[in-house]
């Protein structure tokens, strides 16, 4: 975490980036959406957040490496209030932002475990797990394999009255939902 970051309570920090805040993460399904973006962000990153120079428009230079890092470290100081029974390893993410994108995905494992009743979260990380090489995970969160997989997560958007078949064709790269 940032040496300056370190010094301020959560609580006067300013976020620009998340839409979240100490206030509200707790609420909802806030705590898997932030793991969601989280996740997205290293997709969008490549392979490394480097911080990069300073940008003229920063904060608000959106794709600039700096901002990623930015964006990164202010999802990472939520990590901990959303998931509060993981509040050591949400440290341990936040203290490894340096690390290359891939090995990062290895610390929020344990808050894809605890997202895995979460069918958005679910179908974000099968459409994105070549990229996140979390096969592994997935195993761990269904056993019973990939097809299984998919069917809960279609169960689970019914269940919430998504009309599946019309789901499926505006999905087509997910041929066997």
């Amino acid at each position: 975490m940032n040496p300056y970051l370190q010094h301020m309570e959560l609580e006067q920090l300013f976020f620009f980036h998340s839409p979240f805040s100490p206030e509200n993460i707790s609420e909802n399904e806030n705590a898997a959406l932030l793991l969601q973006l989280i996740l997205n962000e290293l997709i969008k990153s490549g392979l490394n957040l480097n911080k990069g120079s300073p940008q003229p428009f920063f904060p608000f230079n959106w794709n600039s490496k700096i901002t990623m890092t930015s964006k990164m470290m202010e999802h990472a100081s939520l990590l901990g209030l959303a998931f509060p029974q993981f509040s050591k390893e949400a440290q341990q993410f936040a203290n490894n932002l340096h690390l290359p994108c891939k090995e990062l995905i290895h610390f929020l494992e344990p808050f894809i475990v605890a997202c895995k009743e979460n069918e958005n979260v679910l179908l974000f990380l099968v459409k994105h797990q070549k990229f996140l090489n979390i096969k592994s995970i997935l195993d761990k969160i269904f056993p019973e394999g990939q097809k299984k997989l998919k069917m809960a997560i279609r169960k689970r958007y019914k269940k919430r009255g998504f009309l599946v078949s019309k789901w499926k064709r505006s999905h087509s790269n997910f041929s066997d939902f």
